[in-house]
């Protein structure tokens, strides 16, 4: 049997449990990139976030109790299974679509070990509607017949919050069991038949009318079949409300009471069913003779002990229940006729008429189709009303829903007038409804209609006429009426439109390192500080500080603020979220940006105690922070969205609370998640009631398409886009066409060539200084867009200390040959054995175009060869982290206005991000000495030293200078600009124009 010794690793006694927790998940890691060699797979970034997910969501003894080679296999089969059931889904969508996958391994401990298997589950779920819970997987397993007893762990990932959900976990032997091996094909037959019958569905809300004018209609219509002393009492029965203990259907009963009948509640209650009857109301609707009435009672049942009347997968069987409701009144008062039963069966069938007509609607909001048909008006249409009526109705419904700038649709079928109407405001459709539904003698209401989905509230009508010219006449002026009241009275929000070309955004501030992250986390949340309308830093979540007189120690003081759930938010919040990412156990690329506190780098590397780090809440409302040394930077630093609070309580019931749009995914930014976006967009954002600046804002929403660029290049000239392009999207040359609609926007970006210092050939120097020399830096910017310029220094254009002007040999292919033989020599190889060299860059079209130019360049100046490597990003960094790279393309991004920020990356080479993999200790020391320096003159002499250093080492090969473009819409107001060429989109109005 293995010993618990990491691969590459020694046991030490001395080891924090931090220590051995970072050691662990680098060994996953590894282990995970070896796998993907191995099955000639690629580490691409679908494969990065789901390495994310389940190193941020596994518990601490989940690695320090497993091996690595089991975990990196776990993590790629999750993977695996999720690009299955892509796959599956989209070839048939309409089938329920399982896959699950098991592994016999070993849980172990210091003294022993234990056979387990690990089972990992996929599964197509109705999000909205569907769950598994942990309970049903017990039962599931329970059921298998295998000997079998679940173990505590229980993990569940849902990826981009789509309808794919893995679970995993694991089971153990019983004890008299041990012994005896599982058939595991057996075992995997028999768990996804089990399973599949334990899916939660949960029941549907029925909107049925309880209002007085409902209620005595109903009883009019059964007192209608009541016609002589013998008749049976009739009876509509209707579906109130359940919980986790009892089901309530409210009972409309009309009977010929009789002289000396006991009340129809005494009897029920007599009678052998013991259930609940709950007292209500006793109406005299008539007479026969003396002594005998006709009587109407409306009360309700309550059905005790649920689990009677619930499937295996926990959903309630509503014809189950209601036929128990029939009992009890049977068994009360005899035999009884139950006037909507047979109308119920009809509704079932007209339902699943209507979702066959839309499939895709049906799949992916199956609550917004049935919230329309159960609010049909009255109760019987649902049953007998026209498919085509239905149809075209709900049609204008589901259009009305997409629509943002429109309130109402109206359109004739089959010489009726069907009307729907939207709104966020009740008191606008009552309005509405009083001022044109109430007069029926001008048409007939066949069917009415009052629903909600998501922030909406809806109304719709179909009404008769007697003419068609009467049903035109009062269309126009319905329509004349409408348009002119939402003019005066309801003006339009101003949302902004765009598109997320990118996979997936990373929602949790503390691991959101993309660009586009930090673009939509800027819209959730807010830190101490913000950059504001003029491009300057100033205080957000912070009302004041404090400066000691060292300028280490900050000392914020907090406004009155609150979660986007009403929550308090205190100082607590911040000092949670910025300690978790410096514990060592969290998984984050952008821990060096907290490295400037005191204490920081030593807790992320498991070298001291949290408690030690320079950040504490002294109360709700002060929070103290510590740094190593004087930063005049640190306070635009904080503005950053990797320095955001996180809700501790929320974050501590539920880690995985960023992937949900759930109650748990809280915010505290000028912006908050829609639960229930439209259907076409991928996210939709509303304001956060509970910002402490939200009066300032000019937008009211964001919405977020997820289309390819082709299609959202249509968009945008279709007026259905106001922005297109970076943050959220990659600049492409189509731009160039729209002149008008343009823009070019300065930012901090510089593209570098990283070399590979530990490998061979680039570990000499000359054969680095070499390439820096022969390319020619124009002719490789000239088939790029924008206004771009050649670059030879590894800091940002407004941060470096040396122009061209510096070197008067660069560019000088004459130089380059004469260091690359000199490099020759030294390495002891001659050009005819020198190996091409690897070229790798993200896979894009620009990064392509850049690296061809400069395989080009290197293959005709040096007569060596070259290769390219396109790779989606998570491979990339996966391979610049790992070294495993000879020459990387990057994009640098300087997130501070300071150029100590990117000089810092090369100070030493265990930084995450130093993927030169280079160290030098005058560098060290000029670096130590700058971020201690006082006098901001000195400093920069200090810094452009350090400068000089990194640029005469060859490390980077800096190619140009570059600059963002988009397209957005002349209507459309952009604040300045950070110094760094950012741009916070809560920041956007539109022109003064009506929004009508």
């Amino acid at each position: 049997m293995k010993s618990l010794v990491l691969p590459g690793l020694k046991e030490n006694k001395g080891s924090s449990p931090f220590r051995l927790m970072i050691q662990a998940k680098e060994a996953v890691k590894k282990e995970l990139y070896y796998l993907c060699q191995e099955q000639d797979g690629k580490f691409d970034e679908s494969l990065q976030r789901d390495l994310d997910f389940w190193l941020l969501t596994f518990r601490s003894e989940f690695f320090t109790r497993r091996y690595p080679e089991y975990i990196a296999q776990l993590i790629l089969h999750s993977n695996e299974l999720i690009r299955r059931l892509e796959w599956q889904i989209s070839i048939n969508s309409k089938k329920r679509h399982l896959t699950f996958v098991v592994t016999p391994t070993l849980m172990t401990s210091p003294f022993s070990s234990k056979n387990i298997i690990g089972c990992i589950l996929g599964i197509q779920l109705d999000s909205s509607s569907e769950m598994i819970s942990r309970k049903g997987v017990q039962a599931a397993l329970g059921s298998c017949c295998m000997d079998l007893e679940m173990l505590d762990t229980f993990y569940n990932h849902n990826p981009h919050s789509s309808s794919i959900h893995i679970f995993y976990f694991e089971a153990g032997y019983q004890e008299d069991n041990a012994k005896h091996p599982v058939n595991l094909p057996r075992f995997r037959r028999s768990f996804l038949k089990e399973i599949e019958a334990r899916i939660q569905v949960l029941v549907p809300p029925l909107f049925m009318q309880r209002n007085e004018e409902e209620v005595m209609r109903n009883l009019l219509i059964l007192r209608r079949e009541i016609s002589s002393i013998q008749d049976i009492p009739q009876v509509i029965v209707l579906y109130d409300n359940h919980n986790h203990h009892e089901i309530t259907f409210t009972v409309l009963l009309v009977r010929v009471k009789k002289s000396g009948d006991y009340c129809v509640l005494d009897l029920l209650r007599l009678s052998k069913e013991n259930e609940n009857y709950m007292e209500g109301q006793v109406y005299l609707l008539g007479n026969f003779s003396k002594g005998n009435f006709i009587e109407g009672n409306v009360f309700q049942i309550r059905l005790k002990d649920i689990s009677r009347f619930q499937r295996k997968n926990a959903s309630i069987d509503y014809n189950l229940s209601r036929k128990k409701i029939i009992e009890c009144l049977q068994s009360g008062l005899g035999e009884v006729r139950d006037y909507n039963g047979g109308m119920f069966l009809k509704q079932d069938e007209r339902l699943k008429e209507l979702k066959k007509l839309f499939p895709e609607i049906t799949k992916s909001y199956p609550e917004f189709l049935e919230n329309f048909f159960y609010s049909i008006s009255p109760i019987e249409k649902q049953a007998t009303l026209p498919i085509e009526l239905f149809k075209v109705l709900f049609e204008l419904f589901h259009k009305l829903f997409l629509e943002t700038q429109v309130n109402f649709f109206t359109e004739i079928c089959d010489s009726k007038l069907i009307i729907t109407l939207k709104s966020e405001d009740e008191k606008e459709l009552c309005r509405n409804e009083e001022q044109f539904f109430n007069d029926e003698s001008l048409y007939k209401k066949i069917i009415s209609s009052k629903w909600s989905y998501g922030d909406f509230l809806f109304k719709g009508f179909i009404l008769c006429f007697d003419t068609i010219s009467h049903l035109q006449d009062y269309e126009n002026k319905f329509r004349e009426w409408i348009t002119q009241n939402s003019v005066q009275n309801s003006p339009r929000k101003k949302i902004l439109h765009i598109n997320n070309d990118f996979i997936q955004f990373d929602f949790d501030p503390r691991i959101g390192g993309t660009n586009e992250s930090i673009a939509i986390n800027k819209l959730l949340f807010d830190g101490l500080t913000r950059i504001d309308k003029k491009g300057e830093t100033v205080l957000s979540c912070a009302h004041s500080y404090d400066l000691s007189s060292d300028r280490k120690t900050y000392t914020f003081h907090l406004k009155e603020l609150y979660w986007s759930n009403g929550q308090p938010l205190t100082a607590d919040d911040f000092e949670y979220a910025w300690k978790k990412i410096l514990s060592p156990e969290f998984e984050t690329r952008f821990a060096y940006l907290f490295y400037l506190i005191l204490n920081a780098k030593e807790a992320k590397e498991g070298k001291t105690s949290l408690n030690e780090v320079g950040i504490k809440a002294l109360n709700k409302k002060i929070l103290v922070v510590q740094i190593k040394h004087p930063a005049p930077y640190f306070l635009e630093l904080l503005a950053h969205s990797l320095f955001s609070p996180v809700n501790s309580d929320v974050d501590r019931k539920d880690p995985s609370w960023s992937s949900g749009r759930n109650d748990n995914f809280v915010c505290n930014g000028p912006f908050k998640l829609k639960k229930s976006p439209r259907p076409f967009y991928e996210f939709e954002l509303e304001r956060n009631p509970y910002y402490w600046n939200r009066k300032e804002l000019a937008l009211d929403g964001i919405s977020i398409s997820n289309v390819n660029s082709q299609k959202a290049l249509e968009m945008f000239k279709n007026g259905e886009l106001d922005w297109l392009g970076p943050p959220f999207g990659i600049a492409k040359l189509e731009f160039s066409k729209f002149d008008a609609e343009l823009c070019i926007q300065s930012t901090s970006k510089v593209f570098w060539y990283c070399f590979n210092v530990h490998s061979f050939p680039l570990s000499n120097i000359k054969i680095r200084e070499a390439l820096f020399y022969l390319v020619n830096r124009k002719k490789m910017i000239q088939g790029i867009q924008g206004r771009n310029e050649p670059a030879y220094s590894p800091l940002p254009k407004e941060h470096t200390f040396f122009s061209s002007s510096n070197y008067s040999t660069i560019e000088n292919q004459k130089k380059a040959f004469q260091c690359f033989h000199e490099g020759l020599k030294e390495l002891g190889v001659s050009q005819k054995s020198f190996l091409p060299l690897r070229i790798i860059y993200p896979d894009n079209e620009a990064f392509y175009k850049i690296s061809k130019h400069l395989k080009d360049q290197i293959e005709n100046c040096l007569g060596i060869q070259c290769s390219l490597v396109g790779v989606n990003y998570g491979e990339f960094f996966e391979r610049m982290a790992t070294g495993d790279f000879e020459i990387g393309a990057m994009r640098w991004v300087s997130w501070v206005n300071d150029p100590i920020y990117t000089l810092e990356i090369f100070k030493n080479k265990n930084e995450k991000m130093n993927f030169v993999n280079w160290e030098n200790i005058d560098y060290q020391f000029l670096i130590d000495k700058a971020q201690h320096e006082e006098n901001q003159e000195e400093r920069k002499k200090i810094l452009s030293q350090a400068e000089k250093i990194l640029i005469d080492n060859f490390v980077v090969l800096s190619l140009f200078y570059g600059e963002d473009y988009f397209l957005k819409i002349p209507d459309l107001i952009t604040p300045n600009t950070s110094s760094l060429g950012v741009i916070d989109l809560s920041l956007i109005d539109f022109v003064s124009r009506s929004f009508p």
